[in-house]
């Protein structure tokens, strides 16, 4: 397995390439190095993950086809391990619903293999500097159908994606079909509980951020969720303003955002 040359004091961006052919990613290589960044290629999704578990990477280069894989696939997979490392997806032709699927799999920029220099050059600095445009996602899940519609409505108007599932088994579902960032659960719920949910999900070494929601703080409960790793739980019949303060702190210590403007302050700027 290829290892980054991580010598203290280099100073360019790690960028880490992933595509099957030889060809093709030499090519790619010879044009990131040109532009001064440091290279890593791998073959297959398998061997991308291992290094990503071990080295320092800072921007994900991945040809969408992948063999019987697809750089949708490693994508999801590093939003499942918890990684943010932003992503750009590398494409031949152009194919129905792929900017969109992209998107949603969490890739922050698609360009065409054969793109110049200039156009490598400004989707890099665009992702680093975390001008792409991507959106931070939360699902939010609980079994009342109101608590779900006001804190869809809530978070919307922070500036986030907001995913909502009424049960454990519908917010599996999509947390393994969709980029999510930060789940935030209720604890009670019919059939499966907050924490059932968060158990599987440690289970399938999935690391997204989790913030539970409950109506009475049990101190089990507390206990519990604090040996599973659970940021922060939260009353229900509190505010919501912690609740929003928790999902942006969340967000920035992991690098996916540096502030977001709320929807009605954006829409007052001239």
């Amino acid at each position: 397995m290829a290892v980054l040359d991580q010598a203290s004091g280099r100073k360019s961006p790690q960028i880490l390439v992933v595509d099957l052919s030889v060809v093709s990613s030499r090519t790619t290589r010879h044009s990131l190095e040109t532009l001064g960044y440091t290279v890593v290629v791998c073959r297959t999704l398998k061997e991308a993950m291992d290094l990503l578990d071990l080295a320092r990477v800072d921007l994900v280069f991945t040809d969408l086809h992948l063999g019987g894989e697809s750089g949708l696939d490693l994508i999801r997979a590093m939003a499942g391990k918890g990684l943010t490392v932003p992503s750009i997806v590398l494409f031949t032709t152009t194919e129905p619903g792929m900017k969109e699927d992209a998107l949603a799999a969490g890739a922050s920029d698609l360009l065409p293999k054969s793109s110049p220099l200039d156009l490598f050059r400004t989707a890099i600095v665009r992702v680093l500097e975390g001008r792409s445009g991507r959106v931070p996602r939360v699902l939010v899940v609980d079994d009342d159908p109101l608590v779900l519609k006001v804190l869809k409505m809530v978070l919307k108007e922070q500036g986030f994606d907001v995913l909502t599932a009424e049960s454990a088994l519908s917010a599996w579902k999509t947390i393994h079909l969709q980029r999510v960032d930060v789940v935030v659960s209720d604890y009670s719920m019919r059939e499966h509980n907050g924490l059932e949910l968060l158990k599987n999900m440690r289970n399938q070494k999935i690391k997204v951020p989790f913030i539970l929601l409950t109506a009475v703080p049990v101190q089990e409960v507390l206990v519990e969720a604090r040996s599973l790793g659970v940021i922060s739980v939260l009353s229900k019949s509190q505010d919501v303003q912690p609740l929003i303060d928790t999902v942006r702190q969340v967000l920035e210590n992991l690098g996916i955002i540096r502030a977001v403007t709320p929807v009605h302050e954006r829409s007052a700027v001239t």
